[in-house]
């Protein structure tokens, strides 16, 4: 259990959000890239969950166009927390561009995130951080934390992420799995 800091509080929760200005993260993962569905809204933008990906998804048949989304577990070094980064086009296509230019996996190097602006205006940029290795202490609370989240959003109850959740992990996944995983989730309707 956490104490409740009062003066500092937010709102709770798995995945990666950034301040303005800069946020240093070390990716502790593969990448895997989704298609979710969502709906923006007056007050905000509603998930209406992942992309099927087939002929049939259900979203797609009632014209709702899915988003491409880059997903990783990242450990925000500022905060010392372990989270889910599910990012846009902007920084995800970033973040893989550096990793491109450098020709290193992110795993093996700080990233520094920057965010400018608020709402439709918000603009996210990456730029290569230090390279070194994590110390034992954080990656002691890198890897508890990470099978936590994966477990958590990636496996049992939703086993069309199973696919996603082998990408996260490293494994190399084929077409077959990702046609299985399809195959599940649609007996789960």
């Amino acid at each position: 259990m956490k104490k409740i800091e009062y003066k500092t509080y937010k709102k709770p929760t798995d995945f990666a959000r950034f301040e303005q200005g800069n946020t240093t993260i070390h990716i502790v993962s593969s990448g895997g890239l989704v298609k979710k569905h969502g709906m923006r809204t007056g007050r905000g933008y509603i998930p209406m969950g992942d992309c099927t990906e087939t002929p049939d998804c259900k979203q797609c048949l009632q014209g709702n166009v899915p988003k491409q989304k880059w997903m990783w577990i990242a450990y925000i070094k500022d905060t010392k927390e372990v989270k889910i980064l599910d990012v846009g086009a902007m920084l995800g296509d970033a973040i893989c561009k550096i990793a491109q230019e450098k020709n290193k996996d992110p795993q093996e190097f700080d990233i520094i995130v920057s965010k400018v602006g608020e709402g439709l205006r918000t603009k996210y940029t990456a730029e290569i951080g230090e390279i070194k290795s994590l110390t034992e202490q954080e990656i002691v609370q890198i890897k508890n934390a990470k099978q936590f989240l994966i477990k958590k959003y990636f496996t049992d109850s939703q086993s069309s992420q199973k696919p996603l959740a082998k990408a996260i992990e490293g494994e190399v996944i084929n077409n077959d799995e990702v046609e299985k995983g399809i195959e599940e989730m649609e007996k789960n309707k």
